[in-house]
Formats: C-alpha cells, structure tokens, sequence
C-alpha cells in the first residue's frame, strides 16, 4: 500500500538518465521534470536558448506523474471563501487561470501528439438531494460570473448522460481525464529531440 501512495497507479518503469559528472553550461537551469518543468524547458528551447534539466529521480517522479489525473476548470465552493479573503480582482485572475491551464495542456496534447489516454470528458461538482439543487444551482452562477465555464446540468440531463442515480444536478465545465505519468513522459519525449538535456 505505501509503495502504491508513494508511486501512483500510472508509473511505468522509468528512464534515469546517467548523473551529471563536472559541470554543464546552458542559458537555463530548471530543477525538477515535472510537468512544470519540463513545460517550460521545452518553451525556452523553442525560443532558442539551451535549457538543462536536473532531476534528483526520475521523470514524473513526484506529483507531476503520481496524481490522479483529473483535468478540471471547475471551481468548488471554497471559491467563496477565497472571494472574501483575497478579493474580486484575485478571484477573477484565479478562475481565468484555471481556464488557461485546461486550454494550455489540451494544446500540449493536441500539438505534440502526446499519447497519454486523454479524454475529454468534462468535470462536474454534483448533488445528490433535493437541497443541494438550489445549492449547486447558485454556485454555477457564481462560476459563470467570474468566468468559469461552467453550466447547470439538471436530474433530466442527468439521467439522459447515464450518470449515476444517486447524482440529481452538477455543475458542469471543461476538462477530462489522462494518465499523468505518460503526459509528463510525453513532453520529455517532445522536448529531448529539441534539445532540452536532462
């Protein structure tokens, strides 16, 4: 069980590159192949500067390949909670970002032809009593508000998408599922041709 919450369900047996021996020059030095990381050495490479990676495991060996995913742009109901302490403007940023991260790794996908199992099957925040319906109702019109890009799904939608019955409502926005391990391992393999050392 430790060994299954330390590595995840997805990770494969990994590539480890050979230790870094003396030194190495590069415009960039990025600690960490995650997603982050890779992402971005790969960007900076395409801009023309030369971008080294260091890695203390393996690829994807933190969260970037052991989480669970889930791909989301829906916002729950902590939204108000941060609302009230960080502000409108913070707020608004947050649910934009949430928009651009969902935009930003389907064009990952699309345009490099990562192979990682993604299918975009959208998310949703779902009730399951006769209360939660004006509850969930009001909270997608929040997210609307801010911007989200989301939209009420009531119990006769429900049912015709074969949702589970103990389901009545949902708000429902973009996003999916994917194997993490194989999406951050699909970068490195975009990015390593292009010149990224790692």
């Amino acid at each position: 069980m430790i060994k299954f919450l330390r590595d995840g369900p997805w990770r494969q047996s990994e590539k480890v590159n050979e230790p870094l021996e003396g030194s190495v020059e590069a415009d960039v030095a990025i600690v960490g192949a995650g997603v982050t990381g890779l992402s971005t050495a790969l960007e900076l490479t395409e801009r023309g500067l030369g971008v080294v990676v260091l890695e203390r495991k393996w690829v994807g060996a933190g969260a970037s390949g052991v989480n669970a995913g889930h791909q989301a742009s829906a916002v729950h109901e902590q939204l108000k909670m941060v609302r009230r302490h960080a502000g409108e403007h913070a707020i608004r940023q947050y649910v934009a970002l949430l928009n651009e991260a969902l935009a930003y790794m389907n064009d990952y996908v699309d345009r490099y032809e990562i192979d990682c199992g993604h299918r975009r099957t959208g998310s949703l925040i779902a009730g399951t009593s006769e209360k939660h319906k004006a509850k969930v109702r009001k909270l997608t019109d929040t997210v609307r508000e801010l911007g989200g890009r989301v939209r009420y799904v009531d119990e006769d939608e429900m049912r015709e998408r074969d949702l589970p019955v103990a389901f009545n409502c949902a708000m429902w926005g973009e996003g999916g599922t994917f194997d993490p391990y194989r999406y951050v391992n699909g970068i490195r393999k975009v990015a390593e041709p292009k010149g990224v050392r790692l």
